[in-house]
């Protein structure tokens, strides 16, 4: 996909959300899947700083961006589940398995703030916002519980 004229990081995640070559090819022409992904990393950024600094930006940007339909909070979710899978990856010193490639210096970063064990319990947290979202829970309040847990998680 790269050899397509995808950004790197791009092809990267869509390749990584599906088997589908042609499904992956149409997510990185997609301009809301490169603004989704920029999304993700203001997200974590915010989370990183201080879990209160990230609740205006899920507000204000994460929410309304991804909460139009069901398919793109579900990646949406994904997106920020693959992020800390590459936390995670960094922990167990598994760099070429790290799908935002080109944010190792943030993934890094924050691998040294969060333990394994938290990386492990925020993923948790995302999948199980991911269970409530597919039982038709309230998008907004799935979302406010999500940035309140992951933010809860970084807590010693």
């Amino acid at each position: 996909m790269s050899e397509e004229g995808a950004q790197p990081g791009l092809a990267a995640l869509a390749a990584a959300l599906t088997n589908d070559y042609s499904e992956a090819a149409a997510l990185c022409k997609n301009e809301w899947f490169a603004k989704a992904r920029s999304l993700v990393l203001q997200l974590v950024e915010g989370l990183l700083r201080s879990p209160e600094s990230a609740l205006p930006i899920a507000y204000e940007q994460f929410t309304p961006s991804f909460d139009n339909n069901h398919n793109n909070r579900e990646i949406g979710l994904d997106l920020l589940l693959l992020w800390y899978r590459d936390v995670m990856s960094v922990h167990l010193d598994r760099k070429e398995s790290v799908v935002y490639g080109d944010e190792l210096g943030l993934i890094g970063e924050q691998a040294l703030q969060l333990s394994l064990q938290q990386a492990v319990r925020m993923m948790a947290v995302i999948l199980d916002a991911k269970k409530r979202l597919d039982a038709h829970v309230n998008g907004l309040s799935v979302m406010e519980q999500l940035i309140i847990r992951l933010g809860g998680s970084i807590a010693p």
